[in-house]
């Protein structure tokens, strides 16, 4: 094997651990804190459509996790359109600060406020 095989095969095997590990947080997310999750965001109409998927076993969780990440996350999408993305009458960083920095970082965005690489000061 030469050298290019060599680091696309460990680049891959990165990827697809990192995807593991990544699809793992967000099931321990969504077993632990999916209830809180949604007692926050019980007035926002674009995620309470998607709260039977919590029934649906790991992945109607998995699937909810990921709705509500993307809701939170980029909540003037879904303003622009005409959804309902209120989060319970408060802006989008105001709510449940941790959990929201999570969510947000779940997408791959730095939270409200903060440099991307770096905590806020």
């Amino acid at each position: 094997m030469n050298t290019p095989e060599i680091v696309f095969g460990y680049l891959g095997r990165v990827v697809i651990l990192g995807a593991f590990v990544w699809i793992g947080v967000a099931l321990h997310m969504a077993y632990t804190k999916l209830d809180e999750l949604l007692d926050h965001l019980k007035n926002c109409s674009a995620i309470m459509a998607r709260a039977p998927l919590r029934h649906g076993g790991p992945w109607g969780k998995l699937l909810l996790i990921g709705g509500i990440s993307g809701i939170v996350t980029f909540s003037g999408f879904y303003l622009k359109r005409g959804r309902d993305g209120n989060h319970s009458g408060t802006g989008a960083g105001q709510w449940c600060g941790d959990l929201h920095d999570h969510l947000s970082g779940m997408n791959g965005t730095p939270p409200a406020g903060r440099p991307a690489g770096g905590s806020a000061a």
